[in-house]
């Protein structure tokens, strides 16, 4: 059969996903059901009812959504077990895609129950899963299939734990990013529109694993060589009062500025110089990826996907772990170095092109979802 036959064949999908809150898993699951709703798939959706998932697919015409109550304990619950069961027979999902563990825990059983042909387990995370009875149950015996967004997730994912045959089980696509939306720089990206100053930012949630404070310790080494720059931070979290707190007693209230929750991601691209991604671990750094969408010279520590991301010395500059010294040392060797920014910027796109792009990751996930788990 060819493949575009092949890719006519529609399947019945179930996304499973009941987080509270909006986040790089909910992202990749909404974007993804959507583009397999409009290619004609059916598509259905389990979500928290009242969590944001809910709220944003509540108008959806083409994704059926079934909201749920859960608790920490709904997967000790029969009656909420004999609810998705039920749910799985009457819709008859091919294939079902789990968010995280707890959904794993609550709804891969009612599949197992329910005769559903594929359970994937969409890994995003790049931490450890811990070697349990109870896991290697759950990933060993009720998951076919896993899904992740780097190698470096994949090889976390399996470092204590063991599922037997896993490499063979598992695929990784990498998460996509929409180029239209990041349009290249019209000017000259060897000079900047700021004067003399330099703009270094970065976006990510305000949490101590995205390592927001070594930027503290960058800026202090940056105002000690007297360079004029200003560090600005797009994000909301609960690190945001420690944040201040350090930003104020360091003095370094003129050079650092939190900006909160940005909407508008493509601007805040086009009007920083550098990307800076203090992050201490990453399953897929989506802003790394936005900042090289626009033409923008990446440093970031060489942590987890960090180096799948960014070419070390081509689209930036990857430095070991938590050295800010080092750090420091490549901001300034771009800072001094225009023409340097602006190969290393174009060099991005072009990488974010060939490797990133959404439509062409989405076919893959299409392909990966409706054809290949279920031995098509």
């Amino acid at each position: 059969m060819r493949d575009s036959d092949n890719n006519n064949r529609k399947t019945r999908l179930c996304f499973f996903n009941t987080t509270r809150h909006w986040g790089g898993g909910e992202k990749w699951h909404f974007e993804t059901a959507s583009y397999l709703a409009s290619r004609g798939h059916m598509v259905l959706f389990v979500v928290r009812t009242g969590g944001d998932l809910h709220k944003r697919l509540a108008n959806h015409q083409e994704i059926k959504v079934v909201p749920i109550a859960v608790s920490n304990l709904s997967f000790l619950n029969p009656l909420k077990l004999q609810k998705l069961t039920r749910i799985f027979r009457a819709e008859k999902p091919q294939t079902v895609v789990f968010n995280g563990s707890f959904d794993v825990k609550l709804g891969a059983p009612a599949a197992r129950m329910a005769g559903v042909s594929a359970t994937v387990y969409r890994r995003g995370l790049a931490v450890p899963v811990k070697n349990t009875l109870f896991n290697r149950f759950l990933y060993g015996r009720l998951i076919t299939h896993f899904l992740t967004n780097s190698d470096a997730t994949a090889h976390i994912l399996f470092e204590s734990l063991v599922v037997s045959n896993h490499t063979a089980k598992t695929r990784t696509i990498y998460n996509g990013i929409e180029l239209g939306r990041f349009k290249p720089p019209c000017r000259d990206l060897s000079q900047n529109d700021h004067g003399s100053k330099l703009i270094i930012g970065t976006a990510g949630r305000l949490e101590r694993e995205k390592g927001h404070e070594h930027l503290l310790a960058v800026a202090r080494r940056l105002k000690e060589r007297q360079m004029d720059f200003k560090i600005v931070i797009a994000g909301e979290g609960s690190y945001r009062q420690h944040l201040e707190n350090q930003i104020h007693n360091s003095g370094l209230g003129k050079e650092i500025e939190l900006l909160g929750f940005v909407p508008d991601v493509e601007r805040f691209m086009q009007q920083i110089d550098i990307f800076a991604f203090p992050s201490l671990w990453e399953g897929f750094g989506y802003a790394t990826a936005e900042a090289m969408a626009a033409s923008r010279p990446v440093v970031a520590f060489d942590v987890s996907s960090n180096r799948e991301v960014v070419e070390n010395g081509v689209t930036g500059f990857l430095v070991p772990s938590e050295d800010a010294e080092r750090f420091s040392e490549k901001i300034l060797q771009l800072a001094k170095d225009p023409e340097l920014r602006s190969r290393m910027g174009h060099n991005g796109r072009s990488r974010v092109y060939r490797m990133f792009d959404q439509k062409k990751q989405l076919g893959k996930i299409e392909n990966f979802l409706c054809k290949d788990v279920l031995g098509q």
